[in-house]
Parts: C-alpha cells; sequence; structure tokens
C-alpha cells in the first residue's frame, strides 16, 4: 500500500513511473513503455559525503547514489530512494550536465520493475556489500565492487558504456 509521500513522488513524476510493492519491499514501475537510452527520471537528493566518521546513518549510507570520486546523493524523500538492484538490469545509471540519471538500458516495457546493477556504480572504496535477493537467473548472490564482478559482465558493461569514469 502506498502512503501520502508515495504519491506525492509519484505525481512529481508526472506518472512516468509508480512506486508499487515489488520482490524487494517496494520498486519503480514504468507507466509507460521506455525505449533503449531513454532517460526515465533524475536521481534527486542532497549531495553528501560518506566517510566513514562523517555524521550520516547507516540507513542514509546504504541508500545513496555514487555521484563522482567523493559525493553521493541521497535520494531521501525522493522517487531515488525505491530504485532496486538486479543482477540483469533493465536500466543503468547515466551522469550528464551535472545530474544523475535512471536510463534505460534497454526496452522497458509498461509495468515491468526498472532494476539496475548497484555494482556498477561501487568502486573498491566503497566498504558497502548485500547480499542479493533479485531472483534473475544470473544472481551474483552478493553486491559488491564493480572490480569484483565476474570479466564477462565487466567488459559487457564497460561495452554497453554503463559504468561512470569514476568507477572503471
Amino acid at each position: 500500500m502506498l502512503n501520502d509521500r508515495d504519491c506525492r513522488i509519484i505525481s512529481l513524476m508526472e506518472k512516468r513511473v509508480a512506486v508499487k510493492k515489488s520482490r524487494n519491499g517496494k520498486g519503480i514501475f514504468a507507466t509507460q513503455n521506455f525505449s533503449k537510452h531513454q532517460k526515465i527520471f533524475q536521481i534527486k537528493g542532497k549531495l553528501i559525503t560518506c566517510y566513514i566518521d562523517d555524521d550520516v546513518s547507516d540507513d542514509i549510507r546504504n541508500n545513496t547514489f555514487r555521484f563522482d570520486d567523493e559525493l553521493y546523493i541521497n535520494p531521501e524523500g525522493e522517487i531515488g530512494v525505491f530504485a532496486n538492484h538486479s543482477c540483469d538490469p533493465n536500466a543503468y545509471l547515466l551522469k550528464g550536465r551535472n545530474k544523475l540519471y535512471m536510463v534505460a538500458l534497454r526496452t522497458i516495457a509498461e509495468g515491468k520493475e526498472i532494476l539496475f546493477d548497484y555494482s556498477t556504480t561501487l568502486d573498491d572504496s566503497d566498504v558497502w556489500s548485500m547480499q542479493c535477493n533479485c531472483g534473475s537467473d544470473n544472481c551474483r548472490g552478493e553486491i559488491l565492487s564493480f572490480q569484483t564482478l565476474p570479466k564477462e559482465t565487466k567488459l559487457r558493461y564497460l561495452q554497453q558504456k554503463i559504468v561512470p569514469a569514476y568507477i572503471k
């Protein structure tokens, strides 16, 4: 069941996406078809650092998006807080004009959950990890940094140009 905050976020997104119950709590779902490389929405939030001695709660730290070498976006109160991971993603993050966007990696049909691979935004300096529950056939079981991905996966992601320069 969506709460008032979820509904406000959806209305801000002009109904291009909706927050709904998903495999892992709540997720972001397409309310229209998206073509390959189409921008879906902007990841918004406060820019923060996540240094070990920063006064940032683990909950916030666990839900940030890496923005560059040192800055992260805290999406609290924004649609991005509902972005979920998949080891078989249909979307990726793209930084352009000093903004971060969720972009379709391939065609996404209306009604499908929009998922990206968290590992594409994790550098070796990120100590964060998570058990994976994405359910894809090629699930890796654990989400770690980009450098720990299987060689074939890394090469595919690099060829698809979905890995930010500050991660490579």
